[in-house]
């Protein structure tokens, strides 16, 4: 099941870990994270590690 959302985090990092906050890792075998390169790349995934199991 796709899920497509649009994130409006003031700071690269904190956009990352509202995106992972949100995502749905039960039986997930691939995640796929699409951003802007308005944004600081490394922070975002910084942010989302955070949250992954």
């Amino acid at each position: 099941m796709a899920k497509i959302e649009c994130k409006k985090a003031v700071d690269s990092f904190s956009s990352g870990i509202e995106t992972s906050s949100r995502a749905h890792f039960d039986n997930a075998s691939v995640g796929l994270l699409v951003t802007s390169i308005v944004q600081d790349q490394h922070e975002i995934l910084e942010g989302a590690r955070g949250d992954i199991p």
